[in-house]
This record gives C-alpha cells, structure tokens and sequence, in this order.
C-alpha cells in the first residue's frame, strides 16, 4: 500500500536535488506535479512510497529555481495570433504575430485606409465601381456611389440611359415622316349636325355633363376632354378615366400617364415586364413622392424577384434602403463562392463586408443587422483578430449574437483593447450570465490552492447557506407560506430579485431588510475576508464588517468602497503580493459601511487562488486605535507615491537609453 510521506522543508533541496533521493532508496519511476497546489510535485518509486516536495519552498530557500526548470527554449500561443517565444542564448522574451492570410490582410488594410481614412463616399464608391471585376459588381458600387449623391434621383436617372436633357433636346429636333397616322388607328369622325346641336344645346343650360358624355358617344375624345376641363374636377377626372380606357390599348405610353396622374404607381409596378425594369425604376425616380419611393423601390424589387430575376431585385433593394432584403443576394453569392471554394472564401467574405459597411453608412444610425448578417461579421472579425488585426476587428462586431458578444470581451480586455474607441466608449457588455450559486465551504466555491499563512481556518471555511429555493419548498410544504421574520438578510436579497413579485410583496421585503440592517450593527463581525481577481472583481465574500451582504457584492469591485486617500494602499498589498512575493505587507484603509459611514480596517494578503481566475484573499479586520490607523495610512500613501515616482524615473531613464 503506497503511503505519503511528507518531507520537512529544510531537507527539500537533498531529497529531490543534487542527487540525493531521502529516505527511499529505490529509483523512482514516476513523477508529476500536483494539479491543484501551485509548484508541489510528488513522486514514486519502486519500494512503494510517495514523496511529496515543493518547489516554491526550494526556491525561497536557495534563491533560485533548479537549472533543470529553465529549458533551453518554449513558446506559448496567445490570443490575437501572437506567439511568445524564448531562447536560452537570450535574455528575453521574443513576441511575434504570425500572419496565416495574408492576401485577407492586405486586403483589410486597404479597405481601411482607404474608406475609414476617407470621408468621401462618393469617391470611394466611384473607384470601387471601376475596379469590378464583373457587370453586377460595378452596378453595385455604382447604385453605392448615387446614394450618397445629393441629387440622387436625378443620377439615378442618368444611370440608367434616361438622360432628361438629351431627351428634351430630341424631343425639340423631332419631324415626322410620311402620314402621321398609323394603320392600326381610326381618324376621328366629324360631329354630326344632331349631335353639334346637342351639345350646343347642353351647354346654353350649363349642362358641361351632358356636353361631354355627348362627345364621347359620338367619338370626339379631344372635345370631350376640352369640355371636361370646364365642368370641375370629378368630371375632368371621369373623363380622363374613360379616354385612358378607350385609347390605352392603341397608345402604350397612356398607362404610364394613367398611373401618374390618377396616383397609381403600386399598380403599375405590379402590373410592369419585368425585363423593362429599368424604365420603370426611371418612372418612380421621377414621380414616387419622397416618402414613398423607398416602398415602391422594394414593391419593383419583390416583382423582380418573382420573376427570378434576384441580381436586379438586390440593385431595387438599395434604391429602397433596405439593408435586409439586399444583403439576400449578396449572401447567396458568398454561399456559392464558399462552395466553390470548399470552405470560407475569406476574399468573398471580405468583398461581402465591404459592400455592408458601406451601405450601412448611407443607413440612419439606429439600423441593425439581423443575425446571420452579424454572425457573418463575427465570423471576419475572428480572422482579423487571429491575424493581430484587433482594433480593425472591433469595428465589425455589430450584432448582439453570443459569438459576437464573447469576441467583443475579449478584444476590450486584451492588450489592443485601449485602443478601440467603439468599446472604450461604452464597455461591452459581459458575454456570460452571473449565476448565484451559493456559498460553499472554501470561500463560494473557490477552492483555496495554496495557503501562504494559517489564519484562522473555522473563518476561512464560510458555512454554505441553504439555497433559498429549497427552503421556499421546504416552508410551503410544512406552513403553505413563508414568514420574512425567518429569513436572513442574504436570503431576503436572493428573494427580492426572484420575478413575479407584486409590489407590495417587494415593499415587504425591503421593509425586513431594512429591519435586519438596522439590527446588525451589533452583531456584525469584527473581521471579514474578500476573495478578488488581479482587476479588483470581488468572486467570494464572508459575512462584512460594512454589513453588506455578501451576495450583493459578488462580481462588484473591491476599490469601489474604500475611500479615495486608501485606494493606493489597497494596491500596494495586492502589488507587493503577486509582482513581489511579500505576502506580509499591511495597510490601513477606510470602507464605507451600508449605512454610509467611514470604518478604519487593517488589510493583509493571506493566500491566493488559480481557479477560476486569477485572485487573492484579503483578510480586513476593524482597527481599535483608528489615531495608528490615520498616521499609519498617510506614511503608507506617501510612500507609494515616492515609490511609484522612483519607478517612474528608473524605468523611464531604461527606456531612453
């Protein structure tokens, strides 16, 4: 049966080092280091015993870690396509960005310097259109180019071959050969003496009604119309009605002046070949009112795409502004080309965002992609990030999809994070939700790795309270209600946050609570201790001296509360800890209490955690002499402002030279 034996720590460097092997002679076949203490390593040999030694312990002693810990070169891949690298035959660390697409690169790089570097879309679009590699590339850049013009519509119409002067000046050069009358069309018959002495007649009494309905039957349209312009707007409007019925058929051109002036252009766009869609986006260009052009826009773009004709739909679409419905095709070709390709055409892609962001800038601000759309973004941002192009990475994480929100952390907390305006704006929100999962024995769940000084271990184990939902069931089933007086303050906090709550429950609680604060104040502790990240983020809590419930404070900072003179004292325990290996230093600070006071603590580092993140444990204990406390905490402040200005100027000096 293996046994552990623990060796003291004064014999550490003979028993693993140097050649000795302790109190087992036999070779030692296995060797590993402790997944859950920070540099404990145990082995075991052939007479059945298993050591345990420690590095760290070695290390303080001897002042050096073992040649044998130093090899001879490593690399570590991190995050952003950087690789750290290091070399025995050098004395520093080598950071490199490796670079796996460099076409998408260079590709990205121009696409920045020279849209985002340029405030002329117009420009941009212009040399973008004579670049294209195809017919429907250069309509879509060129359609990109008229939306940011000024005179849109009347570009739009040039575009298109409809240019108003050209045709004005034709239209004023034209003559007329032969007989202008067709074959297909009847001349107008002359008016009959009965029916001339029926609308004289009609009109001596006033009667324009009778007058034109008269022309009418008899075949006179253009008297009928001249006499309708007479006899007020509804009968001009019924007889341009029936002219448009009886003449449409022989003279194509009426139904357009039909669907102008009787304001039907829905019906034409409906009712129009396909294959002439052109003339009729030239006939919404020029008589779609302002706040009805877009929608027509995307009525001739649903026609098109019925036909099968998507390409053309795509071009309505922008003229519509209608981001959704033109990303379709333009989705559908990078599909293609993916399949083509046998995987992401990262190329495809990068044309594919291209022409998004650009529309989008002729979008109101408030415009969002739908999802696929920005997991498609989330997609090319995640290559740019892999290829060290963060900050140009930031600027394409538009949606609110989970992918989009985890890059989006992890760009804000990296290196390049500083530099990315969109996120220092506002800082993203966090991907992950925060889910309250009690206290357990080893400070909420955080198993302590390693403890540097023996403080106090019924404090540090924190009693797991009984998760609230249980004791609801448990209280229902026995009293079919629950009674607020048996409840703790934490609890009552887990509680108020529950949904379904009426108003007048929350006031009942919050009345409870304010009753239990008001009664702590003699029953609070007189120590507490805080387990928090190298950023300050509080993971884990025991009862507070402040009496602040502990749960209430969990992912909250642990510099919030101390007063601003003590902000450098509560850095310098967490600096001298992890950067400096004096795990003994004490400082004074003050925290403000739930009930908005000032308290003077004594703060000291007594261990430090590696799971789940990075951290330490401060223990805070009230100061009995606060007149120590208040000398003690300025010569602290001021000695770290020294400090920091030495620093300052040595590393200051370095980098000059």
């Amino acid at each position: 049966q293996q046994q552990q034996q623990y060796q003291p720590q004064q014999s550490m460097d003979s028993l693993m080092y140097g050649g000795g092997l302790g109190t087992s002679q036999q070779k030692r076949y296995s060797v590993k280091w402790s997944p859950i203490r920070r540099g404990v390593v145990s082995t075991c040999s052939f007479d059945r015993k298993v050591q345990i030694h420690s590095v760290v312990s070695l290390a303080t002693k001897c002042g050096r870690p073992p040649k044998w810990m130093s090899p001879g070169s490593g690399v570590s891949c991190g995050f952003g396509g950087v690789v750290a690298s290091i070399n025995a035959s050098q004395r520093y660390v080598t950071i490199d960005t490796i670079v796996e697409q460099p076409k998408l690169v260079k590709a990205s790089s121009e696409f920045e310097r020279e849209f985002h570097s340029s405030t002329d879309c117009i420009t941009y679009c212009h040399s973008m259109a004579e670049r294209a590699n195809d017919d429907y590339e250069s309509q879509v850049w060129s359609f990109m180019q008229i939306m940011f013009e000024m005179n849109a519509r009347e570009q739009l119409l040039s575009y298109l071959g409809f240019d108003p002067e050209a045709i004005h000046q034709k239209a004023m050069e034209y003559t007329e050969d032969g007989s202008t009358v067709t074959e297909d069309e009847e001349p107008t018959p002359p008016m009959s003496n009965n029916a001339e002495n029926t609308v004289k007649d009609a009109l001596l009494v006033g009667n324009f009604e009778a007058a034109v309905e008269c022309c009418i039957r008899s075949g006179n349209m253009a008297d009928a119309l001249m006499l309708a312009s007479c006899g007020g707007a509804d009968l001009w409007a019924k007889t341009q009605a029936e002219y448009f019925a009886r003449q449409g058929s022989r003279r194509p051109f009426l139904s357009l002046v039909s669907a102008v002036v009787q304001n039907q252009l829905s019906e034409l766009v409906s009712s129009s070949d396909p294959s002439k869609w052109k003339e009729t986006l030239a006939v919404l260009s020029t008589y779609g009112k302002s706040d009805e052009f877009p929608a027509l826009c995307a009525e001739l773009g649903d026609r098109l795409e019925e036909a099968g004709d998507f390409a053309n739909a795509s071009l309505c679409y922008m003229c519509a502004l209608n981001l959704g419905k033109a990303v379709k095709y333009w989705k559908v070709t990078l599909e293609d080309a993916n399949r083509r390709f046998g995987g992401m055409d990262l190329l495809s892609l990068q044309d594919f965002v291209e022409k998004v962001t650009v529309f989008m800038q002729a979008l109101d601000p408030s415009v969002e992609v739908d999802d696929e759309v920005s997991e498609l973004f989330a997609e090319y941002a995640k290559v740019l990030a892999n290829q060290g192009l963060l900050v140009e990475a930031a600027k394409y994480l538009k949606g609110n999809t989970q992918e989009c929100m985890e890059l989006r952390d992890r760009i804000y907390r990296s290196r390049m994070g500083q530099f990315c305006t969109d996120l220092i704006a506002s800082n993203p929100e966090f991907p992950y939700n925060y889910i309250n999962v009690g206290v357990s024995r080893d400070l909420y769940g955080i198993t302590v790795k390693q403890s540097i000084s023996q403080t106090q271990p019924e404090v540090m184990q924190a009693q797991m309270a009984q998760p609230f939902c249980e004791m609801q069931q448990q209280q229902q089933q026995q009293q079919g209600q629950i009674n607020l007086e048996d409840l703790t303050l934490e609890e009552l906090h887990e509680m108020i946050q529950m949904e379904g709550l009426t108003q007048e429950q929350q006031m009942q609680i919050q009345a409870q609570m304010q009753l239990l604060v008001d009664g702590e104040d003699d029953e609070r502790p007189e120590e507490h201790f805080l387990t928090i990240a190298l950023n300050g983020t509080i993971l884990g809590a025991t009862e507070m001296v402040t009496g602040f419930p502990p749960s209430g404070l969990l992912m909250t900072s642990a510099f919030d509360s101390v007063h601003e003179d003590d902000l450098l004292g509560m850095h310098a325990i967490k600096t001298h800890f992890w950067e400096r290996d004096q795990p003994d230093v004490e400082v004074y600070l003050r925290r403000r209490t739930i009930e908005g006071d000032w308290i003077w603590l004594v703060a000291k580092v007594v261990s430090y955690i590696d799971s789940p993140v990075p951290g330490i444990i401060v223990h805070e204990a009230i100061v009995k002499n606060e007149n120590v406390a208040v000398i003690v905490s300025r010569i602290t402040r001021i000695a770290s402002l020294l400090l920091q200005a030495v620093e300052s100027s040595l590393f200051g000096s370095e980098v000059g030279n």
